[in-house]
């Protein structure tokens, strides 16, 4: 999510890094790099001295987090929790959280054999029970979500490892180790 807010020079993605063109010059496309195919147009450099910055870190209310594990957790759960109950009047109740790379992982080619597709199953039929579809519950559920998703099953091409789209990802990963966010990087054996 922070190198697409970079990219788009969104929120406060353009206080983290910038983008660079086809030529490693600093660019101002933000929104309009959109639908450019080409990686290194959407390739970025990261401040790293403002990710360090302690306004960057727990307890700014925006932007970068050195959490503890179990920190961590808590606020993973926290805008789960003020959803749940701003939604609760409106008769909301079962809030589950369901990332975008575990709904959209059986897209990526080769995903039946990489366990991607089960991963993407398990999102599916979590975020189906929690809206109440009783269709994607039992023994069965597996099988008829499959078939739901079986016509899109490696179709979109899979994205970039991030040392492909950071432009300084050898001299980012120790920061981001600190900041605990080498977790979210994907890399040759987490595609």
């Amino acid at each position: 999510m922070m190198l697409c807010m970079i990219r788009d020079c969104f929120g406060f993605g353009p206080r983290m890094g910038y983008l660079l063109d086809e030529h490693g010059n600093r660019s101002n496309l933000c929104f309009a790099r959109r639908g450019n195919s080409s990686t290194a147009a959407n390739r970025v450099h990261l401040d790293l001295h403002q990710l360090q910055r302690p306004s960057m870190r727990k307890g700014s209310g925006e932007g970068m987090n050195n959490a503890t594990a179990a920190e961590e957790k808590e606020e993973e759960t926290q805008p789960l929790q003020l959803h749940a109950e701003a939604l609760a009047p409106l008769g909301v109740q079962n809030m589950v959280a369901a990332t975008y790379e575990d709904l959209a992982a059986f897209q990526y080619p080769g995903a039946d054999a990489s366990g991607e597709l089960m991963r993407s199953l398990v999102a599916w039929q979590k975020l189906m029970a929690a809206w109440g579809v009783t269709h994607f519950s039992g023994k069965s559920a597996t099988f008829r979500l499959r078939e739901c998703l079986q016509g899109k099953l490696g179709t979109y091409k899979r994205p970039p490892v991030h040392a492909q789209m950071i432009d300084n990802y050898k001299q980012a990963l120790p920061v981001l180790a600190r900041l605990g966010l080498t977790k979210h990087l994907r890399n040759a054996t987490t595609r």
